[in-house]
């Protein structure tokens, strides 16, 4: 009986580790606008790939007037194409593209972009 518990407890520890390992593996997603650079109202478009595919994804835009957040759904090719975001304050804005993760939210990719006066 004693064994037993001895290779329960062996096989629990291994188990623990090989299933850190799989969730610990990072996800070299990439993001990027298109334009490059923006000015103030301008329409640009997001674009992301390299990400999970079997995850829902959101795009988050922050700039000097707060964070918005859309919806993108879950993508079978692991990538976004064209989310549409009008720039709509001067500076730098962040994108991130993320996804739940037992409960919290994983970042998979971030950029960001320069809106300049026109």
């Amino acid at each position: 009986m004693r064994r037993f518990f001895v290779y329960a407890a062996v096989l629990g520890m291994l188990v623990g580790v090989v299933g850190t390992a799989q969730a610990g593996r990072p996800v070299a997603g990439r993001c990027w606008t298109e334009p490059g650079s923006a000015t103030l109202d301008q329409t640009v478009e997001i674009w992301g790939d390299g990400l999970p595919t079997k995850t829902a994804l959101n795009v988050f835009v922050t700039d000097a007037e707060g964070t918005w957040g859309f919806p993108v759904g879950e993508h079978f090719t692991g990538t976004v194409e064209g989310v549409w975001y009008a720039a709509d304050a001067l500076g730098t804005t962040t994108i991130r593209i993320t996804g739940p993760e037992r409960g919290n939210t994983k970042v998979y990719a971030t950029c960001s972009m320069e809106v300049v006066a026109s």
